[in-house]
């Protein structure tokens, strides 16, 4: 479906991604054609046109509320709004979450004494994923509200500019840990935080080099305006050669850069330093 908006070889096709499907617009209309299709099914057609478009679009805002729960969030006003919105509550690949979904089904299956007890597994797998949710919900409020006092306090007893950010993104394997990120100026301070212990962990720093002249023109297209309008703590970096001259500008988003999971961020873009804009 990006095909339909997007030109082929824009490395931003990810920036559609959630947008007019999973908006209050197009998301009654994403259902009603889902409702029109199933309804050609002689299983559903009985139904009737109303009893099928609710169903299709309690789906549909479900699928929503899903992805609006994880770091990725979902543009939820577009086209009226372009700000995409999240709770960061979940990882956006949860296996816990996908283990809550699937176990009860397939015990269900597999075990011969919880054959024919009819919708009691997909009833039990509803409730652990609702419980899940929750508890990861309460876990990702707990860890904020502690990483603002642990950056308050710090900022106090060390005499640091006042925050410019102080967020937590979710961590991979569960909603007991959040990594922490508390910005002033151009440094990142980068924590774990664990909501059920109330421990914070310092874990190193990050500066993003907003003062560097290959930066601020880098900064300034087009290009950067969009990436910066989806990142939520962008860190920019100049690459030097064997003399010391910029030869390229990189900028990522602490958002998907886990600490759990040590990789190379996903959302990593590299800008041309031309010869001409070098010192």
């Amino acid at each position: 479906m990006l095909a339909l908006f997007v030109p082929p070889g824009d490395d931003l096709s990810f920036l559609w991604r959630r947008t007019l499907t999973h908006s209050v617009v197009g998301a009654p209309v994403l259902a009603a054609l889902l409702a029109l299709a199933l309804g050609r099914l002689p299983s559903v057609s009985r139904l009737g046109f109303r009893t099928t478009y609710g169903l299709a679009l309690l789906g549909v805002a479900l699928h929503v509320l899903f992805d609006l729960a994880n770091s990725y969030g979902v543009v939820l006003f577009y086209p009226l709004s372009l700000r995409r919105l999240e709770l960061a509550w979940l990882y956006i690949i949860d296996l816990a979450l996908w283990a809550a979904l699937i176990v009860p089904l397939v015990l269900g299956a597999a075990v011969p004494r919880l054959r024919g007890r009819g919708e009691m597994p997909a009833r039990a797998s509803v409730a652990l994923v609702a419980l899940y949710v929750a508890v990861a919900g309460a876990a990702r409020a707990q860890a904020q509200a502690r990483l603002e006092r642990v950056a308050e306090a710090e900022g106090a007893a060390g005499g640091l500019l006042g925050v410019d950010l102080a967020y937590v993104f979710p961590e991979p394997l569960g909603p007991h840990r959040f990594r922490g990120v508390v910005r002033r100026g151009e440094e990142y301070r980068v924590y774990i935080v664990h909501p059920f212990t109330g421990d914070v962990e310092a874990r190193g720093t990050e500066r993003s080099e907003l003062r560097q002249a290959a930066v601020k023109r880098a900064r300034a297209t087009e290009r950067a305006r969009r990436l910066e309008g989806f990142f939520k703590a962008p860190v920019w970096s100049v690459v030097r050669g064997p003399g010391g001259e910029p030869v390229a500008v990189l900028v990522r988003d602490l958002r998907f850069r886990s600490i759990a999971i040590p990789r190379r961020s996903a959302f990593e873009f590299r800008f041309p330093v031309s010869e001409e804009e070098s010192p």
